[in-house]
């Protein structure tokens, strides 16, 4: 009958202890034999390398997952890395997850193995999207750009749409409205025009939703060029949008929002695009066009300050008062 070692705690507790033990020992056999010293000229960081991995090895079965993760860590490969990142995901340290996830980045790209760095990357990503951490995005921004380096656009539109569900469920619309334009590059070299106007229709819905007006128009005329966008159900219901905004009219604005087009796009941005104020996105760029002129009228007043002040100074100096 086989022993159950759960059932006997201290049994349990005795064989972890010599686990550690024994981990231990490897861990320092490795650090000994990466290390230069008078009796060893020539450190073996292969063997040293291999030594720290066995003792994380042995340490799978013990509930000390952090020392685990710490012998990975120093075992210095990409594999170790990656293994080290989703332990500490997995225990909530998001920081050091995002520190040996890229540490394993690094090292398969050295090795030359770019593809399989960006999916390091990607995974690591999604994992830490789903505690809706903004620690995620650096991740998958690296990550398209090394697929886009290496020139595979389908695996990096495919980590665009896990970042896309990102940001929306963040609420990072700045964030989002610099980074989608990305994707209209990526999908050009597909040729997925389909894609592209939906990303172009989603920039201006993120836009007006944030009460920028003029952000929207630029948005339109900068990709209105575009033939095969400026005759397409995308480009007409983004100008309809920015009308009826622009013309203050909330009931055009609910009459274009019924269009069952708006079902197609990702779902935080179908969403984000009920929420549009008519009044409140005109009023937004208002805003700002009013504390850009108080910050004109500021610096002018302080300009208008320092002159009077050096006239005052120059005055004394002639000892007129």
């Amino acid at each position: 009958m086989p022993l159950d070692f759960n059932s006997d705690p201290i049994l349990k507790l005795k064989i972890d202890l010599l686990m550690e033990a024994k981990a231990a020992s490897l861990y320092q056999e490795g650090i000994k034999e990466g290390t230069k010293s008078f009796f060893h000229r020539h450190p073996d960081f292969f063997n040293a390398g291999k030594l720290i991995e066995q003792a994380a090895d042995v340490m799978k079965a013990s509930p000390d997952k952090e020392t685990r993760a710490k012998y990975l860590a120093e075992s210095g490969s990409g594999r170790n890395y990656e293994q080290c990142g989703l332990l500490y995901v997995r225990a909530g340290k998001l920081d050091d997850a995002v520190k040996y996830l890229e540490k394993s980045a690094l090292a398969y790209r050295v090795d030359g193995k770019h593809t399989k760095a960006a999916e390091v990357l990607t995974n690591g990503a999604k994992l830490i999207s789903e505690s809706n951490s903004d620690k995620s995005f650096s991740l998958f921004s690296q990550a398209i750009d090394i697929y886009m380096e290496e020139n595979v656009p389908q695996f990096a539109e495919d980590t665009f749409s896990y970042y896309v569900n990102a940001l929306g469920r963040a609420e990072k619309w700045s964030l989002a409205l610099t980074e989608l334009p990305k994707r209209i590059e990526i999908n050009r070299k597909m040729n997925r025009q389909d894609t592209i106007n939906k990303t172009i229709l989603s920039l201006v819905i993120i836009s007006l939703s944030q009460g920028r007006v003029k952000g929207a128009n630029q948005v339109l005329s900068t990709y209105i060029g575009d033939q095969a966008f400026s005759m397409s159900d995308d480009c007409m219901l983004a100008g309809q949008l920015i009308s009826a905004v622009q013309m203050e009219d909330p009931d055009s604005l609910k009459q274009v929002l019924k269009n069952q087009y708006f079902t197609f796009l990702p779902n935080s941005v179908t969403k984000l695009a009920k929420k549009i104020d008519v009044e409140g996105a005109v009023n937004e760029d208002d805003e700002n066009d009013k504390d850009d002129k108080e910050q004109d009228n500021n610096q002018d007043q302080k300009n208008d300050d320092g002159h009077e002040e050096e006239q005052q100074e120059d005055v004394e100096d002639d000892g007129t008062l």
